[in-house]
């Protein structure tokens, strides 16, 4: 990959947290569109984890900015604003991989890259993400695909909590979605593509972890993820992504009973398959 300047039009960097010593140097990538709520619970997640933080905003309209310029020194290294113009969606991906490579390359072992609305477990919920990915660049293995827990807002959540990792407990495993590629050793990071399914280079762990999804976690945040969040040039092609036109159509097919979902306790992610969350109307 050649190298490139940074691609936003405002930057502000910060230095690293002192992490405690392990065999492994952590850097996540998380690429920001409205979805300013999940933003904090990611953050926080992944710095528990041992990971430096770069934050992309891709022009969001909501409280993105406010909200990763206060983790600014506080886990996120590197914050910048990208005009949506500049660099358009279908480009995003592979300019956010060539320049985390051409500035941070040399410095991390691996490379987290959650979607925003992401957590990223392991196998072992009981024990921490990061230990679980140093266990897999011990076994000689280069890169991991997730499983997506896909968690839904209900009847059931109590409108009181804020936090909506925290306010979300109903959730189905979804099998159905292109493969979540969401973390690999840094160098072998190549071309990536819209959405992280394109397998990086390099040897894939035979282990599977697991991720916790929440794209809709109110019916005010669905409708407006759908109207307007993914309702962007770009984002629907071909037939990737064709639910959300879907959900614009029919917005009751947002609404999933709570009875019918599984109830998350903290501990363990059941990997029953009990909702079709994105099932075409005609059963494909």
């Amino acid at each position: 990959m050649s190298r490139a300047p940074f691609p936003g039009r405002r930057r502000l960097l910060a230095p690293p947290l002192e992490h405690p010593p392990g065999p492994t140097r952590f850097l996540a990538l998380l690429l920001c569109y409205n979805d300013d709520d999940m933003l904090a619970p990611v953050i926080e997640h992944l710095v528990a984890n041992r990971h430096d933080v770069v934050v992309l905003n891709h022009g969001s309209e909501d409280r993105t900015e406010e909200i990763a310029l206060a983790y600014v020194g506080r886990g996120v290294i590197d914050y910048q604003w990208l005009n949506r113009d500049e660099v358009p969606f279908k480009g995003l991906y592979a300019t956010a991989g060539r320049y985390v490579v051409a500035t941070y390359g040399d410095r991390y072992d691996w490379l987290s890259w959650p979607d925003q609305d992401e957590i990223l477990e392991g196998p072992d919920l009981a024990r921490p993400y990061h230990e679980q990915v140093s266990d897999v660049l011990a076994a000689g293995h280069d890169w991991i695909e997730f499983l997506n827990f896909v968690f839904w807002y209900t009847e059931a959540d109590d409108p009181a909590v804020v936090d909506p990792v925290a306010r979300l407990r109903h959730y189905s495993l979804y099998r159905s979605a292109s493969p979540r590629i969401r973390g690999w050793r840094m160098g072998c990071t190549n071309e990536r593509k819209m959405g992280n399914a394109n397998p990086p280079l390099g040897l894939q762990s035979p282990l599977r972890f697991p991720l916790r999804h929440y794209p809709m976690r109110s019916a005010v945040q669905a409708r407006r993820r759908a109207t307007h969040d993914r309702n962007q040039p770009g984002f629907q092609r071909g037939d990737k992504n064709w639910h959300y036109q879907r959900f614009r159509e029919a917005e009751e097919s947002l609404r999933v009973p709570a009875e019918k979902l599984h109830r998350f306790d903290g501990t363990a992610l059941d990997p029953e398959v009990v909702w079709e969350f994105y099932k075409r109307p005609d059963g494909g």
